[in-house]
């Protein structure tokens, strides 16, 4: 007997409750994205979402945290919206006045740098832990803490990109 394809997805959801409620918190930002856009501009939504991510990471550097605390899991809600938000604030803002014709191009490069990113930190946060992390553990608090930590600027930096976009955005009506 084989296991469907979606088997060890819903496996690891279900043994993972931190990833199914990022997860959770992802797809809701996707689905919100539009009526947020509508409430704030998707400049002030870029702002908003880049906010949270910084203030998840942030909260990220505080590991360990006593037992008990939920503080890990709402820094990871917060990065989860925030780096959901800020994927669909990019997209937004990347495609906006490009001909019908180019839409497919510039959503293959948005998506292909959103990947290439991902990859990295996938690549980078891990070897930063264990760099730190010198009891050839998996994985500790304090090498947790030097990746999150290690991933604080790159959230800053998009913050204060979305911060500056804002405030040269002109003022007629779109914000």
């Amino acid at each position: 007997m084989t296991a469907p394809p979606t088997a060890s997805l819903a496996g690891g959801l279900a043994r993972d409750p931190v990833l199914l409620i990022a997860a959770r918190i992802g797809l809701a930002t996707g689905l919100l994205g539009a009526r947020l856009t509508r409430h704030l501009g998707i400049q002030r939504v870029l702002v908003v979402t880049g906010t949270a991510v910084t203030a998840g990471f942030a909260a990220l550097t505080q590991l360990p945290m006593a037992d008990g605390s939920h503080l890990p899991l709402a820094a990871v809600t917060l990065v989860g919206f925030g780096t959901a938000g800020m994927a669909f604030g990019s997209m937004v803002t990347a495609s906006a006045g490009i001909a019908d014709r180019d839409q497919g191009l510039v959503g293959g490069v948005i998506n292909t740098s959103r990947q290439l990113g991902a990859a990295m930190g996938a690549a980078l946060l891990p070897t930063v832990a264990g760099a730190v992390d010198r009891t050839r553990h998996t994985s500790t608090a304090v090498g947790d803490r030097a990746a999150m930590l290690a991933a604080l600027p790159a959230a800053v930096l998009a913050t204060l990109v979305a911060l500056m976009a804002w405030y040269r955005a002109p003022r007629h009506g779109v914000t």
